[in-house]
């Protein structure tokens, strides 16, 4: 947990909605984005960008060498033509910054899919998408056990969390399911 906590860190989300996105995408803080009902800023502490912090869970769990390598190699994947490469490009770096080698595939739309279906990958770039601008829409999908080889890509699956969406998901009110998620 301390290198992923470490790795987000180190991402200038808001540099990159800034300057590789033109201001077309919102830096979030949390899984559900912003302007939709439920988001709550701040809500991944992790989601900062501080790399210092990041050095220092890193230097707690996977201290750097004599020659400044934490001696880790991390894989990023990433579809070729989605338009994140400079993203990536900038992730890949302020990753190496913290002392990891970085490896940066472009794939095919289909053989990234078939990578991310399969869980053959470290990293990967993915979107998260809804149809409907519902905290749930968003939830469901990412952590739900129903969802995994879906949008559960990483194949989650908590019953406790299964059973608050299920409660979340029966409420037919606006406001009452908020106040359920």
């Amino acid at each position: 947990p301390a290198v992923r906590r470490a790795l987000s860190l180190a991402i200038d989300r808001e540099g990159l909605a800034r300057r590789v996105y033109r201001d077309m995408h919102l830096p979030a803080s949390g899984i559900v984005p912003p302007r939709v009902e439920g988001y709550r800023e701040g809500a991944w502490p992790y989601a900062l960008n501080d790399p210092r912090q990041a050095e220092a869970l890193l230097d707690g769990v996977l201290p750097r060498d004599e020659e400044g390598s934490r001696g880790e190699t991390l894989s990023l994947i990433v579809a070729g033509r989605g338009g994140h490469d400079n993203a990536m490009d900038e992730i890949a770096a302020a990753w190496e910054d913290l002392g990891f080698s970085c490896e940066l595939e472009k794939l095919e739309e289909q053989d990234f899919r078939e990578r991310v279906r399969t869980g053959n990958f470290q990293v990967a770039r993915l979107d998260a998408v809804s149809d409907r601008p519902t905290a749930e829409s968003f939830l469901f999908p990412l952590f739900h056990s129903r969802s995994a080889g879906g949008g559960n890509v990483t194949g989650y699956a908590s019953e406790e969390v299964d059973n608050l969406l299920n409660q979340a998901r029966a409420v037919t009110g606006d406001s009452e399911r908020m106040s359920a998620l």
